[in-house]
């Protein structure tokens, strides 16, 4: 009886040994876990972790924070500095818009005409300030910081990437990319929509003028320079209506600091085949009117050449010797004149 009363008395205090290992490796590991350091161009927002945690915020780390164990099994939220710029990449190109963190644009102009547009958008958030400091939030107390109220609004929340997968916000470029295509992209599209639409396709491309009725009969002078300007001033308007929009539709200005870039306007196949005919025309024109000038100003030369030899026919006699020089002829001069020959 003794000996079966410390054989069970073993195997429980082997099973306690056991429990307390595995105990200490967990709060080995949750330890590890929360041992953590924000990088440069990191901003960090730790939450609660366990099992009997409210999961509240425990504490923000600004960029290039030293190393530090929060607490036990902590999550550890990281988020782009406002330090860091971002960039969200509008293209022609329909393969590179199904990527996420792009997006195809193919809006119509004022009078109708679809383009394709190619442009750079480029931003940072406003989690930090110029100094890298954590950005204050204006938020009645309820934050200390606007990367609390970021993270409580979206960093519980999964977004939809085009890779069909779920992402958090705070899981890397994927996820970040996942969050702009959810709440960003259509920002960017009726942005796009309403600045194309406010112009006409020969603001964006001149020479989409010679295709419009009213210029069909005449050439059209345009310069690059043209175009440049009416891209910046529509890069300008998309700037300040991003901004705008961004905050409007977030909730917050979450996002700031942005520039726009347009790079490139492309035309529909049909209308640019028409431009390519226009100008084809125009050429043939303007080839047709130089032959016209040339052929009056022959005419002409060839009138006074007349009228001079008319006056003076002796002077077309020494013409003719010139143009006849090389060659072998019979010439009457005088009427009825004397045959003479002339050349080798």
């Amino acid at each position: 009886m003794n000996q079966r009363s410390s054989t069970k008395g073993g195997g429980a205090l082997l099973v306690v040994l056991i429990l307390v290992v595995i105990g200490l490796i967990t709060l080995f590991i949750g330890g590890c876990q929360s041992y953590n350091k924000a990088g440069a161009g990191e901003i960090n927002v730790i939450r609660n972790g366990g099992p009997f945690s409210s999961k509240d915020i425990r504490e923000v780390r600004a960029p290039e924070t030293g190393p530090a164990i929060p607490g036990l099994a902590s999550e550890v939220r990281t988020y782009i500095a406002g330090s860091v710029a971002r960039f969200y990449k509008v293209s022609s190109d329909p393969s590179l818009g199904a990527q996420s963190g792009a997006d195809f644009i193919k809006v119509p102009t004022k009078d109708g005409v679809n383009v394709e547009v190619d442009a750079n958008i480029q931003f940072t958030t406003a989690f930090t300030n110029e100094e890298n400091e954590r950005t204050l939030c204006d938020c009645e107390g309820k934050f200390d910081f606007l990367v609390e109220r970021f993270d409580t609004a979206y960093g519980n929340r999964k977004f939809s990437a085009k890779d069909g997968g779920q992402y958090k916000v705070y899981e890397g470029n994927t996820g970040w990319n996942a969050f702009l295509d959810s709440l960003f992209r259509p920002v960017v599209e009726n942005s796009f929509r309403e600045q194309i639409g406010s112009v006409n396709c020969a603001d964006l491309v001149s020479s989409c003028a010679l295709v419009q009725s009213s210029r069909q009969t005449e050439a059209v002078n345009f310069t690059a320079k043209d175009n440049k300007e009416s891209f910046e001033k529509i890069a300008d308007n998309l700037t300040t209506q991003l901004e705008t929009g961004a905050e409007a539709a977030l909730g917050d200005d979450y996002l700031t600091n942005f520039h726009v870039e347009v790079t490139r306007v492309t035309l529909p196949d049909k209308v640019q085949d028409a431009i390519n005919d226009a100008q084809a025309s125009f050429a043939d024109i303007a080839t047709s009117k130089a032959q016209k000038i040339q052929a009056d100003y022959q005419a002409e030369a060839n009138e006074r050449l007349a009228s001079a030899y008319k006056n003076n026919p002796i002077l077309g006699y020494i013409q003719a010797v010139k143009e006849l020089k090389n060659s072998t002829a019979t010439i009457i001069l005088g009427n009825p004149g004397t045959g003479l020959t002339l050349g080798r």
